[in-house]
């Protein structure tokens, strides 16, 4: 599932779920930040990026690439694809500044570091923002606004819809009993999102077979 904005004019989804824009599709000649590009999903977003590059030679976008270590095997990898690689981490907010200094867009995945009780990125708190999912995905959003970035990825998860429908916000859902802790961060970050007065793009994939 497939959910856009463009400033606050919203567009309805289409009858396959996918959220299609009525504006001609520009071409990009920007630089696309992806977040988390050694993952599964970061990587496969990089050789999705280098293959639409390739087919269309008039498109001079440059693909930069945030790891937390270049000295891995996979970030090796990618810079010899040529792809601009960045050492940063989410949480720290002087790293994001520098990864998204000059970029146009940017792949956005959350990420839960631990294990523990309540949900993977469980925090006893009240306070919404003290999930390390919440503190990512503010850490981006306000670098991104900094530094002039127009429009945000982020890569949510199936079922946090159906969350909103029910229950209408994350501050609500989180009263629930039997809530989820994962799901319950990706409903934040979804409104963080929303609240930031950037253009964005919000995808919900189902379940990955390499989780199995």
């Amino acid at each position: 599932l497939i959910y856009q904005q463009e400033g606050k004019k919203r567009t309805m989804p289409g009858a396959n779920g996918i959220v299609r824009k009525k504006n001609r599709r520009k071409k990009n000649n920007g630089t696309i930040l992806v977040v988390g590009a050694t993952g599964n999903q970061g990587r496969a977003i990089v050789d999705a990026l280098l293959r639409a590059r390739d087919r269309d030679m008039r498109s001079r976008f440059k693909i930069r690439a945030m790891v937390r270590d270049p000295t891995t095997m996979k970030a090796r990898e990618l810079k010899e694809r040529g792809v601009h690689i960045v050492k940063g981490d989410m949480m720290d907010e002087k790293d994001m500044r520098r990864a998204v200094r000059g970029v146009s867009s940017v792949f956005l995945i959350t990420l839960e570091y631990s294990f523990k009780a309540g949900g993977s990125s469980y925090n006893p708190s009240k306070s919404k923002f003290t999930c390390l999912q919440a503190t990512q995905a503010k850490n981006v959003l306000e670098a991104s606004k900094a530094e002039g970035v127009r429009h945000i990825v982020y890569s949510s998860a199936l079922g946090v819809g159906q969350l909103f429908t029910d229950f209408g916000s994350s501050d609500n859902y989180r009263k629930y009993r039997r809530k989820s802790q994962i799901f319950l961060d990706k409903m934040i970050v979804e409104e963080m999102i929303k609240d930031s007065g950037l253009r964005y793009t919000i995808l919900r994939p189902a379940y990955f077979m390499e989780m199995i």
